[in-house]
């Protein structure tokens, strides 16, 4: 019960000097695979910042064809992200821990990311960002990706 009270205490702590919002993302993707693609995604998340830092769990659907295939991508990911200026133009780096699903062939996989990005600040609540990224999921999916699009946060 004291473990418990003290967790409860630091998360206090924490918050009121963290910063939060929620975000969703709109963006296209090049991915540089056996075989090359476009994919469109959708991503919807939550930031918990401290300072630089910050924690963004987030679901993202993306649609993925090469030309040949169409997939649909369903990805439940936790990210931490470092950015090195909070307002402007923001550059940042990031890790991705996340579960995969496709569909319609139904797979599932455990994977992760590492991005290295720009934002750049539109308005208050909006953003156009560029990253590339790196990515590994099982022997489902692997590659890497440039990724275009705008961020809103409400």
């Amino acid at each position: 019960m004291k473990r418990l009270m003290l967790l409860f205490a630091m998360f206090v702590s924490i918050s009121s000097m963290a910063f939060s919002q929620v975000w969703f993302q709109a963006s296209v993707e090049h991915k540089f695979n056996k075989v090359a693609g476009t994919s469109y995604s959708n991503e919807l998340g939550y930031n918990f910042g401290l300072g630089k830092f910050a924690v963004q769990p987030s679901v993202d659907y993306t649609y993925f064809s090469d030309g040949n295939q169409t997939q649909s991508l369903l990805f439940k990911c936790v990210t931490l992200a470092y950015f090195f200026h909070d307002s402007g133009i923001m550059p940042y780096v990031s890790a991705t821990a996340s579960h995969l699903t496709t569909y319609p062939d139904a797979q599932s996989a455990i994977g992760y990311s590492g991005q290295v990005g720009v934002g750049v600040e539109l308005t208050k609540s909006t953003q156009f960002f560029f990253q590339y990224r790196y990515f590994k999921y099982e022997a489902l999916l692997q590659g890497q990706l440039t990724q275009f699009g705008i961020l809103f946060t409400f």
